[in-house]
């Protein structure tokens, strides 16, 4: 019965997957973007947005490497660089 259960909060889990992401509440990851179009960082380096921050499969936040590897560790206090 337990067993059961826990099979279908987990069932319950993957489907909301996509659907809502937070920074705060949901574990925070980068994926690689083919960077084809002239979209720019908006950190301050003016460098390609090659990444993309993702919490639950929804993309939060674009920038550079370095700026979303910040954004990873730090959350929604991450800083721009220069600032």
């Amino acid at each position: 019965m337990i067993v059961v259960l826990i099979i279908l909060l987990y069932a319950g889990m993957i489907m909301n997957f996509g659907q809502h992401g937070s920074a705060e509440d949901h574990k925070r990851y980068m994926e690689q973007v083919i960077s084809q179009g002239r979209r720019r960082c908006h950190c301050g380096c003016t460098k390609r947005a090659t990444h993309r921050g993702m919490a639950n499969g929804v993309c939060l936040t674009i920038g550079c490497e370095l700026y979303v590897r910040r954004w990873v560790r730090d959350g929604i206090n991450a800083r721009k660089v220069g600032v």
